[in-house]
């Protein structure tokens, strides 16, 4: 592998392994998501968390060595500006087409889900959603994949604090060393305060290093223990993905270490880590592999192999599946369309819930326009705003605390036949173009308040922030222009601060000339003089050409962190915080990044490695720390930072959003064009392709039921009643007007079943409290089993009020604890911990009562042993059966099926689909249940009953029946519809001679 220098060109993006890295993981993510292959896909988050790690703590470690401390304030501001705008723009279009999209109840469940994920916490909700029995089934969030977001901020709210807090376990002496951009009062000084300062930041790495690996020690060995215990929460907990960010972190403090792998290594170390992430995206099953520990292992090592694969290089040409163009564009993306497609294909379940290739067209390009929009409209800009920004301080060598010697000889540098533009008003990305330019980037132009050299006097307008990283996310500036741009000076080594130049000066200037030797000379990193390619070609223009030895020197100057003439001198000396400087910017969501130009920005370290490939070779073998002292005793003194005046803050401020204004305006215009033709074409989409209105066109409504007289009274068997009604909602095109409401039983759950407490985990209820019917009624019966059961609870406590004081009926199970002989394991909390105790409880008091009746319902759904093995159908049914044994009430069991599984109603029950929506054929597995109750009934002289007739007409199971609707989730009977079936019940007991 060859590295190479940043010119012009390549400074944007010096580390697209790392953009390319994003797009393959937003890709997987979204993919998966939306059509369920790669079957691994969603491990693509785990791989964005240890980017972030990695460029986060890069992000402070260079901070730490510019200053010697972490500023929070700017910290969190950049992350404010990096997360935030593209983020609350997701959450208030989500939170507002759900009350378009979805039922009432769900809308403002996704509103809350918003609340929750504003303010980072949104991953605790979820845990507690997918631990609540009653909620685990409910139609997924809009808003779901907000949980990753939220445990990376959850662990930059305390990382930044943790590394402040380690340092102070420093010696002394190293907690008071100066930062390298200290000034310097004498070379010997200077060498000393070098000295210190790399030592400091070597204890710094070290700190920050061991405490990351605690972390990722501690976090990895909870994250195993608890997947094993409590799946769910392990999932979406801070604590259990802590380590993939702290692994990130470890990789930022042992940056020195990793400088030193050969080239042909770090070939090697990309694509193995690149073939770890695509393999684990096929071998690594959410269903069967225990997630997050250990299965994420697999994709966060091989991420952190490909990252330190890539530290010191240059593009990584080699690694072309990621350094293509256009992943490292989808790459500049993927915050975006990451952010973007969970809520287009959650709402496109409604809208177009029959999957195919047409469907999945509509999503992804969806996903995509709107990724493209927010991006350029929203993300890009804002980011790069003034918003959050301090224009109290002037920066060393701002306009207002010296002449601009751009202003000087602009004339000369201007007449150089190409070599530079002074007077420009906005930079251009070329390093020739670029000179004179006063503000501004390689990859942002920004505008000064006036133009140099043509009467500009001291009070400009400050830069406007660039899209290289380095102008917001605290990385060192793109040196060769005043401020922070990304091409390199065309003026040569040797050029001092505040002289005119000129193409003769250049000649005089020249490496080898004698007459160079008598002007002191300040050390300029690799890239940014004759040795670098940027440099280089702006050095050529004038008329002054690179030499292996200007290369060498160039070279060593760049490992001791040595600023370029004409610009605040680089204060690094530590050679990895430089090197951490090609990844892309820290500000950054970590999950999906910013912009190309936020991940990438121009550093000394690689242009110093590469013009050492390149043939300087003394500079290679340069000792870090005595480049440092060297280059630190020929830098010029820093300035002092000026404090402005409150007025000229202002007026500065004013400045720069006027600058931001006029570089994305025509953006917006471009932008917000674009989202109007997005939704105009959404909207046709939409029309033509939003169907659910329409009644079930398979059926003959003009057949299949009973004919029945008006007075119900007069009919013996209530259930040709029901399947009329049943029958009318299969064909019904609207949906009547229901009492209670769908969105009413929907937001109550079980909360108002009679018997919820007699069927809630932990210890056992009293018998008593759940006993329906007159206290001395001469028959007794149990009504056991998990949810089901409790939802058939309101019709026999009907039934037992109404038997005439003939029955009085006990209701107690426990829900998520079928009453199998196997612990069936359910992720319900407390489940599993309270359900052996209450079924041996309650086989102890009715083997004692000795009751005329046992009812046994529970829910015809495959599941596991505890111990993970797979249960059949008739393995569970002869589980019950075992169990029933126990109650010693031989010919009394009766196995009463549960309702077949009917649709997911958050997702079905919408203002935008009618009924038919929601009516579901019967599952083959609840047929295999209903078959081997019947069988094992049979066989041992109890009996079964099926709930087909009071739920399904002709094999189809609609949402309601008459004005009643008939569920509130997937499986659970609402209240009143129970209540109603108190009657087919009793005539169901009698018919078998039970009642």
């Amino acid at each position: 592998m060859t590295d190479h220098a940043p010119t012009s060109s390549t400074a944007r993006a010096l580390r697209p392994d790392i953009q390319g890295l994003r797009a393959l993981a937003v890709v997987a993510v979204i993919l998966d998501h939306a059509i369920g292959w790669p079957l691994g896909g969603f491990v693509g988050v785990d791989v964005f968390f240890v980017i972030s790690g990695f460029l986060i703590t890069g992000l402070l470690l260079r901070d730490l060595e510019r200053t010697g401390r972490v500023s929070f304030r700017d910290f969190y501001a950049k992350r404010m500006r990096r997360i935030l705008p593209a983020a609350l723009v997701v959450l208030a279009v989500t939170a507002g087409v759900g009350f378009v999209v979805f039922n009432v109840t769900r809308a403002w469940q996704t509103v809350w889900d918003a609340v929750y994920s504003l303010v980072f916490v949104a991953n605790w909700r979820f845990a507690a959603q997918g631990t609540d029995y009653f909620h685990a089934s409910d139609a997924v969030s809009p808003l779901q994949h907000f949980w990753s977001l939220s445990v990376e901020e959850q662990f930059y709210l305390v990382w930044p604090g943790l590394v402040m807090l380690l340092l102070l376990l420093l010696p002394a002496a190293l907690r008071r060393g100066a930062p390298a951009s200290a000034s310097a009062s004498g070379a010997g000084s200077a060498s000393a305060r070098a000295s210190v300062s790399a030592s400091r930041m070597r204890a710094v790495r070290i700190v920050v290093g061991v405490a990351a690996a605690i972390v990722v020690a501690a976090s990895f060995g909870w994250a195993v223990v608890q997947t094993g215990s409590d799946p769910t929460v392990a999932y979406f907990s801070t604590l259990t993905r802590a380590w993939e960010l702290a692994l990130g972190a470890v990789l930022a403090a042992a940056l020195p270490l990793l400088l030193r792998l050969p080239s042909v290594l770090r070939a090697v170390l990309g694509w193995v880590g690149l073939a770890g992430i695509v393999a684990s995206f096929f071998v690594i099953d959410g269903g069967s592999t225990p997630f997050p520990g250990p299965g994420a292992a697999l994709p966060v090592v091989a991420t952190a192999v490909l990252i330190a694969g890539g530290v010191g290089g240059g593009r990584q040409r080699h690694l072309f599946p990621l350094t293509n163009p256009v992943s490292v564009f989808v790459g500049d993306m993927s915050y975006s369309l990451y952010l973007w497609h969970f809520p287009v294909i959650v709402f496109f379940a409604v809208l177009l819930p029959t999957p195919g290739p047409t469907t999945t067209g509509i999503v992804l390009a969806t996903i995509g326009a709107l990724a493209l929009v927010s991006y350029f409209l929203v993300e890009q800009p804002l980011h790069r705003s003034p918003l959050l920004r301090s224009f109290r301080v002037a920066a060393p060598g701002d306009p207002e605390q010296s002449p601009p010697p751009d202003a000087r000889d602009g004339a000369s540098s201007g007449a150089g036949g190409g070599a530079g533009r002074t007077g420009t008003r906005y930079g251009s990305g070329s390093a020739a173009a670029r000179t004179g330019t006063r503000y501004g980037s390689a990859a942002s132009p920004a505008v000064s308040a006036r133009p140099a050299g043509r009467g500009s006097t001291g009070a400009s307008a400050p830069a406007v922030p660039s899209t290289s990283a380095g102008s917001d996310e605290g990385a060192a500036p793109n040196t060769g222009t005043r401020y922070g741009g990304g091409a390199a000076t065309t003026r040569p080594a040797g050029w001092t601060p505040g002289s005119l130049y000129s193409p003769a000066s250049a000649q005089r200037l020249r490496p080898g000339n004698p007459r160079a030797a008598a002007r002191p000379t300040a050390a300029r990193p690799a890239g940014e003089g004759p040795a670098g390619s940027a440099a280089a070609a702006g050095a050529t223009s004038a008329g002054a050409a690179p030499s292996a030895g200007s290369a060498a020197a160039g070279a060593a100057a760049a490992a001791a962190g040595a600023s370029p003439a004409g610009a605040p001198p680089r204060p690094h000396t530590d050679p990895a915080a430089r090197a951490s400087e090609a990844a892309p910017r820290a500000g950054d969501a970590g999950r999906p990044p910013s912009s190309a130009s936020d991940a990438t920005t121009a550093l000394a370290r690689e242009s110093a490695t590469a013009s050492a490939t390149s043939g300087a070779t003394a500079a290679s073998t340069t000792d870090v720390t005595t480049a440092s002292a060297s280059a630190a005793a020929t830098t010029p003194p820093t300035p002092p930072a000026r404090v402005r005046t409150p007025a000229e803050a202002r007026a500065a401020r004013r400045a720069a959003w006027g600058a931001w204004r006029e570089r994305f305006g025509t953006q917006f215009l471009l932008s917000g064009s674009g989202l109007v033709v997005v939704v105009v074409l959404l909207a046709l989409v939409l029309q033509f392709t939003v169907r659910g209105g329409a009644p079930l066109a398979q059926f003959d409504f003009g057949g299949g039921g009973a004919d029945t007289p008006s007075d119900s009274s007069q009919v013996a068997d209530p259930t040709p009643i029901l399947q009329g009604a049943l029958q009318e909602a299969l064909g019904a095109t609207e949906w009547p007007n229901l009492t209670p409401s769908l969105d009413q039983v929907m937001s109550r759950t079980s909360s108002d079943n009679p018997a919820r407490a007699c069927f809630d985990p932990g210890s056992t209820p009293d018998f008593g409290r759940c006993t329906w019917g007159s206290g001395s009624a001469p028959n007794h019966m149990y009504l056991v089993g998990d949810s089901t059961a409790m939802a058939y609870a309101p019709a026999f406590k009907k039934l037992a009020e109404q038997s005439g004081g003939q029955w009085r009926i006990t209701t107690i199970g426990m829900y998520g604890c079928r009453f199998t002989d196997v612990l069936v394991k359910n992720d319900g909390a407390g489940v599993m911990d309270s359900c052996p105790q209450r079924k041996a409880d309650v086989a102890a008091r009715i083997s004692a009562d000795a009751p005329q009746l046992v009812v046994v319902s529970n829910a015809y759904a495959l599941g596991n042993a505890a111990s993970g093995s797979p249960l059949s159908a008739s393995a569970l049914i002869a589980s019950t059966a075992k169990e029933m044994s126990k109650y010693n009430v031989p010919g009394r069991i009766v196995y009463l099926a549960p309702p077949p599984l009917g649709a997911d109603l958050g997702t079905c029950y919408s203002p935008v689909t009618g009924p038919s929506a929601c009516a579901v054929a019967v599952d083959g597995a609840w047929h295999d249940f209903e078959n081997a109750a019947e069988s094992t009934a049979a066989a041992s002289g109890d009996h079964a009953i099926s709930s087909l007739p009071f739920s399904c007409w002709n094999e189809m199971c609609p949402a309601f029946a008459g004005t009643l609707p008939m569920k509130y989730d997937e499986t659970h009977l609402t209240v009143a519809f129970s209540e109603s079936l108190s009657a087919i019940l009793r005539y169901d007991f009698a018919s078998l001679g039970l009642m």
